[in-house]
């Protein structure tokens, strides 16, 4: 069953004409992980902003995108607002945006746990310190005490993944999670998707990443300059690519991995 069904959806900005996507199509069946993959500026983030209606009013979208029985592009933003906050979340690869700057960690989290979980405050609090020791946050209750500004890009990116994975939503839309992240923290946070896969929730995964896509994703969609260059089953594009820019994606990051590899050796022999 697809959750998800995208035909020709397209993204202009109407004050210059310019046609920012063209005509992309796609879907994501339930309990699956999509992989969205391309350079910067292709149009993998607008994408999807789209579909959930948070692109600004001087950006036109056009095509269908069906969420259950609920059009997208034509659905009010009440109905869309009701569809972010319980049935599919956004984690944004810039946190600091996602926060209230005039209000403590602890509150925000703990408002969202109430409005969509219909838990107390008491049961929200509890919820909260879980989530942050999840996500390997030390001093959860400092944390929940803090103001945005006063904490890092990862710090607040790690806060977003931890919300967005307790609200348990049909779908989480992940757009480059783990920015600005360690890589332990980075390994960590993709155990956690890992995790979530196995337990069958339904991802869409946005990365420039291949390696961790590969890892998480069942199909991919590769886009360039707001086109889709490939799409299909993540086995099929990785190993046997059919267009150019694929190939040319794969067949760079199997270059940089070996040449890493080489460092890391080479480095290991010298220090023997």
């Amino acid at each position: 069953m697809n959750l998800i069904e995208a035909y020709n959806l397209s993204i202009s900005n109407s004050l210059t004409g310019e046609l920012i996507v063209e005509n992309l199509s796609f879907h994501i069946k339930r309990h699956t992980c999509l992989g969205i993959v391309g350079e910067s500026g292709s149009g993998k983030s607008m994408s999807m902003k789209a579909i959930l209606g948070l692109l600004p009013s001087s950006l036109k979208t056009t095509g269908c995108v069906r969420f259950g029985d609920i059009e997208m592009i034509a659905a009010k933003q009440e109905t869309l607002r009701k569809i972010r906050s319980k049935h599919i979340c956004l984690i944004l690869q810039d946190a600091m945006t996602a926060f209230d700057p005039l209000s403590t960690m602890g509150e925000q989290i703990i408002e969202t746990f109430c409005e969509n979980m219909n838990y107390t405050s008491c049961e929200a609090k509890k919820v909260t310190l879980e989530v942050l020791n999840k996500m390997m946050i030390h001093d959860p209750l400092l944390i929940m005490q803090s103001y945005p500004h006063q904490l890092s890009g990862g710090m607040l990116q790690r806060c977003m993944i931890g919300l967005a994975m307790a609200l348990k939503p049909e779908i989480i839309i992940a757009d480059e999670p783990t920015t600005g992240l360690d890589s332990i923290n980075q390994r960590n946070v993709l155990a956690e998707f890992k995790r979530l896969r196995e337990e069958g929730m339904t991802l869409i995964f946005i990365s420039h990443d291949l390696g961790v896509v590969r890892y998480l994703a069942d199909d991919v969609l590769v886009m360039r300059h707001g086109q889709c260059i490939e799409y299909g089953e993540a086995a099929k594009v990785f190993t046997n690519p059919d267009q150019p820019y694929s190939k040319y994606l794969v067949d760079t990051r199997k270059s940089l991995t070996k040449v890493f590899g080489e460092l890391i050796n080479k480095g290991a022999a010298t220090s023997c």
